[in-house]
This record gives C-alpha cells, structure tokens and sequence, in this order.
C-alpha cells in the first residue's frame, strides 16, 4: 500500500470514529425504558400552567422515534460519549400530564447526571422514593411541576448534586434537615413551595453554596447562625416570610454577596454596620419590615458596585443623608428609597438611564432641604403631572440638560442660582414669573424649541443677577433681551439662532462687565449699533446672517470706544459705504490676541454658594463658539464699489482678508 492509500485508510477511519463520537448509540434497555415512561403521560399542553405568561411550551416526546431508534439522537436526550448511557433527559416545558411512581421506567436510568422536568404537570403525586437511585445526578430541576408532599428521605442520597430547583410545588411541612448531606449542592431554590417552621440549620452545612432562593414560604423564628458558614454565598432572597429579630451582624462576612433580599419579613432593630462592608453588594432589598435607626452616608458609600437599594420601612430614616451620587451608575430607574429623605442637600443621577418622567414621591423629597438636582444625560421626559412650578424651595443649582423634556418650560424656585435645561424638546412660551428668579446667576435654555418674546423683566427681577444668559437655538422672536440694570453683572449673552427681529434696544445703562454678545443668524434689521463701544469689557461681538444695513460711521471717540474687543463677527450683512480706518486702528486688543489666550470665554470663577452640601460644585461657565477667522492686511482699493466675500458692500479702502472657520476651544 502505498503512501497515500495510507492517509486516505487513515482519513476514512478518522471519520468512522468521529461519527461514532459525534453520536453514541443508546443500549436497548434504556431506549425502552424511555418510551414507556413517555407512554405514561398525555400531551396536554393546556394542562400546563405558569407563572410566567411568555412561556414556550414545546412537546418533546412527540418526535422520539421519527429520527430512528437510536434514543441518544432523541430530542431532550443526551448519551455519554463514550459509553452511550443516558446521562440527561431534559423535558421542560414538553406538556407531560400524569403522575410519576416509584415503579417509573424512569428510575431505571441509573446513569442520569442531569434531570429537568420542570413545567410539567405531574398532578400533585408526591415525589417519588425511588429518586435516591440516581447516585450520580448533579442536576434536578422539577420546578413549577405541580409535585406535591414532603421531600423524600432518599434526596439523602443524592450527594453529588450541585444544583436543585423545587420552587412553585405544593409543601406544606417543615424542611428539617433533608438536604443536610448535599454538601457539594450550589444552587438551592424552594420558593413557594408551603414551607413552615425555623429555617434549619443544617443549611449552614452546605458550604459550597452560591445562591439560596427561599422566598414566599413561611418560615419563622430568626435567621439561623449557621448561615454564617456559607461563605461562596452570593445570592440570598428570603422576602415575604415570617423571619423575626435583628439582621444578624455576622452578614458583613459573606463577602461575596451581590443580591440580598428579605422583603416584608418582620426584621427589627438597626442596621448593622457590617452590613455596608459588603462591596460586592449589587442589590439590598429590605423593604416592608420593622427595621428602625438611622442610616449615614458613610454607610452607602462604601458600596460601591450598589445599583438597587430599596430599604422602605415605616421606621427607617436616612436623616443624615445629605450627599447622594448615583451618577454613571446605569440606572434605569429611579431609586425608590430617595422619596423618603427628608434632609437630603444634594443629588446626583446624572449620566444614568432613566426615563420617563420624574416621580411625585422624589419631588416630595427633602423639599426644604435640597440645594443641588443633577439630572443631565438621561431619557427624563418630565416632572410628574407635567408640573412647571418646581417645589424645592432652597434649591440653587438644578442641572437638566440633554434629556427629552418636552413641554412647558419648568420654572424653578426664586433661590436658584444655576439652572440649565439646554439640549431638551421644550416649547411654547416663557411665563413672567421667571422674571421672579432674582438670585440666578446662570440660565441656559439653550437648543429647545421655546417661542414667543422672551419677558423683559424690570425692577430687581432676572436682569440684576445674570451672569449669563443663553437662549441659543430656539424659536424666540420679537425684540432681542438685553437688557442691563443698576450695576449688572451680565458677562455672556447668546441670542442667536431665533426669529428676534426689528431693531435693537439699547440698555437703560450700559452694561460695565458684558464680555460676549452673541446676535448671529436672526432677523434683526438696523444700522452698526456703535453704541456696544461703551460697553468697556465688551470682547466678543458675533452679528452674522442679519439684516444690518447702512454706512458704519466714524467712532466718536476712537480711543475709548470697543477697547477690549478682539473678535467682531459682521459677516452676511448688508453693510455699506467705506469702512473706517479709525476702528481697524483703534482696536489694539485684537492686534494683541492670542487664540491660546481665551480669559473671555469663561463667566466667572470660584464661584460658591453658602452650603457646605454643594461647596465648589460650580466654578464657571465655559463656552465655545466656531467663528470665521479673519487675518487681514490693508490695501489701497479703487474708488469703485466693491463686493465683499461675505455679502456686505464697501468701498474704498477695505482690509484683504484670508478666512477660515475655527471653533474656540473652552477656557
């Protein structure tokens, strides 16, 4: 034979033992043993009924057979590879409806690792003895499989298993300690299954335990020291029991604990401390019980992987809570515990996802007490009830921008000093109160879709305080709203993208600390307003896509007049007749400019407020803008009219200009 017959023999047989590999053939016995215990059942899937309404029902049985006589082929069926004996047979939701004996086929499977019966109907038989044949199963899943009575003795035997499932079955009986020997067990669920009487204490001998699931029995007494032994532990979910006394303090040492969950039981006393030593702790649930005290913000923080925290107890306070950051945590929801603060002086959910609007009972919480709400990057459509009056009556600083508020704007209350809500779906008009807002210091409303005039506040109203004033993008119109009153400490204003149109009102005064003035892309018709020369901080003047009109006159004063200004931003105007040398030569600031010296573009720093909860939370308010760049030379031009590239018509002498767009970066 020559070499490559060889390795063609070789290939083939390769391929004969793969196959016989892929697919063992099931021994005679266990084949019959199969079809008869099927035989012993209808299919009545209406029969099977669920907890759960989006159960698949799939009648695996119905197949055996159509696919040939070899069972290890069989769907639900699985043989080992090597010795073809049957070491799974996983029937969930295969609409079975009988009982179960001790004389079953089924029992003459000796071999099984794994059995799932589970959502079946097996009408209320008992659990049959002869389950202790099965020496070498690891897997028993006969959840919501309507069993009924005590588990056998026998389950005494099965001291391989690592996972057992008997919720949704019909108890009724004390535990005891049945399952005391199954110490390789790692997964232990028996909710719902009628159990009464103290929760046993050989439980703590099943030491390699990860979760435990006895949750809506009726289980009394307290919780057994023996719980303590379980240190794999990190699922636990006892609610809607009878569980009496303290949370042992003993709990801060299952350190592995991610879910807790001991709802309405009657757990009195305080929180342990050692409680909140649990880092890993994912979820706490302790809602509906008797537990009293007062919890400390040095508590929760120290949970750092917390996402659920739900601690609603007639008798629980978290009065000394004051600082809560649950910011970046990816919240979809709310946290109910946060209704029932009532000393609470800052807030932080920001960069979350929540969506929908804000509850009533987190609007009623800390009331008298909040000083700062972060609420920016989420899903919020609104507050409960579309209420526009917010009710917190100390609050300075309410963030809300980039989410989906839509509505009428939501004013807040007089003491606010910072509230921004740009970057939302808001609409309609602005009511007069806001002018009642006599304290704020910043108010961005920016990228919305508000309409109608904005109101011209008058007396110590909205004016007297701004610092800035921002209601780019929106569908204002009507006469643009600057206004400066008494000493103004006005710095930014950015009116543009509107529908403001007509002429410009000058101030009653001038405004001393205006530093940047923002008009572009409106409607506004009128001459060069050379009376923002007096404004003598005045840094930045953008004006462009307007219907400003009209030969700019000479400066009455060239040496005073735009001292400070180092951007100007005339472009897509109708402008005519010469442009004076006097304000090219006059403007010594922007002869000095640097694009890395950029002072202007922040408000103001180190701002504070007078609560120790908030501190140094605001200290500017950064701003960036794309301008059109301009770098010139002066030229002598002819006497003829001239179109400039940027839509005004001058004549005479006008500077040559290069121009590219650059976006100022923020301060």
């Amino acid at each position: 034979m020559d070499f490559l017959s060889l390795l063609v023999l070789m290939f083939l047989t390769l391929i004969v033992l793969l196959s016989h590999a892929q697919q063992p053939s099931c021994y005679d016995e266990e084949r019959n043993a199969l079809i008869h215990f099927n035989q012993s059942f209808k299919i009545d899937c209406d029969k099977v009924r669920s907890p759960y309404s989006d159960l698949i029902l799939h009648p695996k049985t119905l197949s055996w057979g159509s696919n040939g006589t070899n069972c290890c082929s069989w769907e639900g069926v699985e043989c080992d590879m090597l010795t073809g004996r049957v070491i799974s047979l996983n029937l969930s939701s295969s609409c079975l409806y009988g009982s179960i004996h001790s004389n079953s086929t089924l029992f003459q499977l000796v071999h099984l690792q794994e059995l799932d019966l589970h959502y079946n109907n097996f009408t209320f038989s008992p659990i049959p003895n002869a389950i202790g044949i099965f020496s070498e199963l690891k897997i028993l899943n006969l959840r919501s499989s309507f069993f009924q009575g005590q588990i056998p003795l026998e389950f005494s035997l099965l001291s391989k298993l690592s996972f057992l499932d008997l919720s949704y079955n019909v108890g009724g009986y004390e535990l005891g300690d049945v399952l005391a020997n199954l110490t390789s067990l790692r997964v232990l669920g028996l909710g719902n299954c009628g159990l009464y009487g103290p929760i046993p204490s050989s439980l703590g001998k099943l030491t390699k335990l990860n979760a435990l699931n006895l949750k809506e029995n009726d289980f009394i007494g307290t919780i057994p020291s023996s719980i303590q032994n379980l240190t794999q532990l990190f699922f636990v979910r006892l609610p809607s029991n009878q569980i009496s006394g303290p949370i042992p303090s003993w709990f801060g040492n299952l350190t592995k604990l991610t879910y807790m969950n001991f709802d309405f039981n009657h757990l009195s006393g305080s929180f342990p401390p050692s409680l909140f030593q649990l880092n890993r702790l994912e979820t706490l649930s302790l809602q509906g019980n008797d537990l009293t005290g007062t919890l400390q913000l040095d508590s929760f923080l120290k949970l750092r992987n917390i996402m659920i925290i739900d601690l609603r107890s007639p008798n629980t306070t978290l009065s000394n809570l004051k600082y809560l950051s649950l910011a970046s945590c990816n919240l979809s929801k709310f946290p109910e515990f946060i209704a029932h603060q009532t000393n609470l002086h800052l807030l932080d959910l920001a960069y979350n996802s929540l969506f929908g609007q804000i509850p009533q009972n987190l609007m009623n919480s800390s009331i008298h007490s909040l000083e700062g709400i972060y609420l920016s990057n989420n899903l919020i459509t609104g507050f409960h009830n579309h209420t526009t009056i917010l009710p917190w009556s100390s609050l300075h600083l309410l963030e809300l921008q980039d989410n989906l508020f839509r509505g009428q704007l939501p004013i807040p209350p007089s003491s606010v000093i910072h509230y921004d809500v740009s970057n939302n779906i808001l609409s309609g008009e602005i009511p007069s109160v806001i002018c009642n807002l006599s304290s704020i210091l910043v108010l961005d409303l920016s990228n919305n879709n508000l309409s109608g005039d904005f109101p011209l506040c008058s007396g110590s109203g909205i004016s007297d305080s701004l610092l800035v004033l921002n209601l780019r993008n929106n569908s204002f119109h009507g006469t643009v709203p600057l206004q400066c009153q008494h000493e103004s400490e006005l710095r930014m204003a950015d009116f543009s993208n509107n529908h403001f149109q007509g002429k410009l009102q000058q101030p009653f005064t001038t405004c001393m600390n205006l530093e940047y003035l923002d008009f572009s892309f409106n409607q506004l018709s009128d001459v060069f307003p050379s009376w923002l020369g007096s404004f003598p901080r005045l840094k930045v003047i953008l004006m462009r896509e307007n219907k400003f009109h009209g030969v700019i006159g000479k400066p009455q004063n060239s040496t005073s007049e735009f001292q400070m200004l180092q951007i100007i931003d005339m472009s897509h105007n109708y402008f005519i007749g010469p442009l004076p040398y006097e304000y090219m030569f006059s403007w010594n600031s922007m002869k000095a400019f640097k694009m890395s010296n950029l002072t202007y573009m922040k408000a103001w720093e180190n701002i504070t407020f007078n609560s120790n909860a908030i501190g140094q939370a605001v200290t500017g308010y950064d701003y960036s803008t794309t301008i059109i760049w301009v770098e010139c030379e002066t030229k002598n031009l002819a006497e003829e009219r001239i179109p400039d590239p940027n839509k005004n018509t001058f004549r005479k002498e006008i500077p040559s200009c290069s121009s590219s767009s650059r976006s100022l970066p923020n301060a």
